[in-house]
C-alpha cells in the first residue's frame, strides 16, 4: 500500500503537507515533482525492488514522463519483456517502472494491458495532461476534485478536504449512504469531489485546465456461459484461485495473510502455503463479542 497525491499547479509547501497526510499508507519513502505546473507527491510502502531505484516519482530517460502509483502489477515481468523488445530501457527492477514506459509505448490503452491492484497519475509533460487510472474492481482508492480550473486527486479524500476547496454537500447523495453505507456512483457526499470509478481512467488537460476524457478501460462479461459439466467447473475454479493467489506473491519482502477463521481466508493460505516456505498468519480479535470471531 501506497499513497499518492498531486494538483494542477506549483506548490512545495502544499503538497508536502497534502502527502504527509497519507504516512501511514508509506513509511518507507517519500518523493515529490513540483514543476512543471503541477505539484505529485508520493508515499512508498517498499514491496519490489527496495533500493533508491525504486523511488517514485518515477521518470523516463528524458523526464518527459513521471509517474506516482499506489498497487502492484501481477503481469509486469511480462510487460516489461514486451517493452524491452521494442527497445525500452529499464533501469529497476520494480514494477512501477512498467507504468512509464508503457505509457509512452501504449498511452491510454496502458491500463487495458495490466494485470494488477492500481491507482496512478501520469504526467505527460509533451502533452501538459494528467492521466489517473484506477484498476478493474476498483480495489485500490483515487479520489479527485474538478471546479473552477482546479485538479485535486489523492489516494483519500482527506487529502482533498485538506486542501482548502470549499466543503459543501449534496444532499440528494445522503439517501443512499443512509440506506447502504456508502455512495453508489462516482458523485461523494461533497460538491465536486469524485472517486474514480473502477476500470475507468480519466485525463486532465493542464493547458485547457480543463477534464478532456473520462472512459471505461474494461466491462465484467457474463455474455457467455463457458462450462457446463460440474467436474470441469470445479477443476477450473480451483486452477484459477491458485494463479490468482501464486500472482500476488510476488514480493521482495515477507508476505502474510489475515486469517477470518472463515472459508474464503482458509482457502486463500492453504493455497499460499504451496508457494511460501515461511508465511506468518494473523487474527484479529474485538472486545465487543458480536464481531469477535476469534474463537
Amino acid at each position: 500500500m501506497c499513497g499518492i497525491a498531486g494538483f494542477s499547479w506549483e506548490d512545495h509547501e502544499k503538497i508536502r503537507a497534502l502527502t504527509e497526510l497519507l504516512n501511514h499508507r508509506g513509511p518507507d519513502q517519500t518523493g515529490f515533482h513540483v514543476d512543471n505546473g503541477v505539484s505529485l507527491g508520493h508515499k512508498r510502502l517498499s514491496i519490489l525492488d527496495l533500493s533508491q531505484r525504486g523511488k517514485q516519482p518515477m521518470y523516463n530517460e528524458d523526464r518527459s514522463v513521471c509517474v506516482i502509483y499506489n498497487g502492484e502489477i501481477y503481469n509486469f515481468r511480462a510487460l516489461r519483456n514486451e517493452l524491452e523488445m521494442t527497445g525500452h530501457h529499464f533501469e529497476s527492477n520494480s514494477d512501477t517502472e512498467v507504468l512509464v514506459h508503457g505509457y509512452e509505448e501504449w498511452g491510454t490503452e496502458l491500463p487495458s494491458r495490466l494485470n494488477g491492484q492500481f491507482a496512478f497519475c501520469i504526467f505527460d509533460l509533451h502533452n501538459q495532461k494528467l492521466f489517473l487510472a484506477r484498476d478493474r474492481f476498483g480495489i485500490k482508492p483515487l479520489y479527485y476534485y474538478y471546479h473552477d480550473d482546479t485538479f485535486i486527486f489523492g489516494s483519500e479524500m482527506k487529502v482533498i478536504l485538506r486542501a482548502g476547496v470549499p466543503k459543501e454537500l449534496v444532499p440528494d447523495n445522503m439517501q443512499s449512504y443512509w440506506m447502504l453505507g456508502f455512495r453508489t456512483g462516482p458523485q461523494t457526499l461533497l460538491k465536486n469531489v469524485f472517486h474514480l470509478p473502477a476500470a475507468h481512467y480519466i485525463s486532465y488537460d493542464l493547458r485547457k485546465k480543463r477534464i478532456d476524457l473520462i472512459q471505461p478501460f474494461w466491462r465484467l462479461n457474463f455474455s457467455q456461459d463457458y462450462l457446463s459439466d460440474e467436474n470441469e467447473i470445479m477443476e477450473t475454479l480451483a486452477e484459477k484461485l491458485e494463479t490468482s493467489v501464486k500472482r500476488r506473491l510476488l514480493s521482495d519482502v515477507p508476505v502474510g495473510a489475515f486469517l477470518s477463521g472463515g472459508v474464503d481466508s482458509s482457502i486463500i493460505v492453504a493455497l499460499m502455503r504451496k508457494h511460501v516456505s515461511a508465511l506468518k498468519t494473523f487474527s484479529i480479535n474485538f472486545d465487543y463479542s458480536d464481531f469477535n470471531e476469534s474463537s
